[in-house]
């Protein structure tokens, strides 16, 4: 078996710690392959045999071996056993004596994760479904909400990193800045002494500004949607894009910042223009400059 003698050393140490449940999953996944409804509902491509799992397997030894990055490092386990033929997607872990099945998720937002959808805690409930009655689709819903709930879990945690500055914000793109994002779009400006209005600019126009620039959040309001929880955590203009980027820059409708050093000015947002007034030359021209 070629993939086999490529890892034979870690296929060793694999049988010795879990081959009397390797042999379990085989003749679970020679149940699952006599009930193609219960795979349907579940929506579940071809699924491995017990005749072709150990090639499988080797492979997916092999592959975990092989990860570099430390996030897959911590998420990738070599007891779990690939269902589908064509996908590395759903998984059985036989270190678990109930035998879950699930589906893995990458979170794609700092901090990046993978993380699992449970399909089934317990695999008897899918063995059994045929003839308990079981229904499979009330399962898969309640485990579909629980998945939600822990990604407005993991977007709970980033915004706390946000605000503590632990995550990057990078700076603020022309795609980001101007209503039309073509090549050839133009936002309008216009400057008169300590004041510049803008125009047919969105709501990221204040990522302009030095992103270190204490502020005041003064008020925040969205075209739909509820308000955001945190704006009180706004101090600095790096936090106020970040808000504006995690609640969506073109779903704000107005806001109002204003100057913390010296009460030197404010800058108002409201559908698609802007006014800008600081007492800092400075500030003023590289804002300018930036636009």
């Amino acid at each position: 078996m070629k993939n086999k003698l490529k890892t034979e050393k870690d296929w060793i140490p694999f049988n010795q710690a879990w081959g009397m449940q390797y042999k379990n999953a085989k003749h679970i996944l020679s149940y699952l392959n006599t009930y193609p409804g219960v795979l349907n509902t579940l929506k579940l491509g071809e699924i491995h045999n017990p005749d072709n799992l150990d090639d499988a397997q080797n492979e997916w030894i092999w592959l975990c071996s092989k990860f570099e990055n430390p996030i897959e490092i911590e998420f990738f386990r070599p007891y779990w056993i690939s269902l589908e033929v064509d996908s590395y997607d759903y998984f059985m872990d036989i270190s678990d004596e109930n035998y879950p099945i699930f589906e893995i998720h990458f979170f794609f937002y700092e901090p990046y994760r993978w993380y699992k959808k449970f399909i089934s805690k317990d695999i008897r409930e899918l063995l059994l479904a045929p003839d308990t009655g079981l229904n499979l689709r009330t399962i898969l819903d309640k485990n579909n909400r629980i998945r939600w709930e822990q990604v407005d879990e993991f977007f709970r945690e980033r915004r706390r990193l946000g605000y503590e500055g632990k995550i990057l914000v990078e700076p603020v793109s022309k795609s980001e800045l101007l209503v039309d994002d073509t090549e050839t779009a133009r936002g309008k400006l216009e400057k008169r002494g300590s004041i510049i209005k803008m125009c047919e600019v969105t709501s990221m126009i204040a990522g302009l500004l030095p992103y270190e620039l204490r502020i005041e959040l003064k008020n925040i309001e969205y075209k739909y949607g509820r308000p955001e929880e945190s704006t009180e955590k706004v101090k600095i203009i790096r936090d106020l894009v970040f808000l504006l980027r995690e609640s969506g820059l073109r779903r704000v409708k107005r806001y109002r910042i204003e100057f913390l050093d010296s009460k030197r000015g404010f800058l108002e947002y409201e559908d698609e223009s802007s006014v800008l007034h600081h007492s800092d030359k400075k500030i003023l021209n590289a804002f300018k400059e930036g636009f």
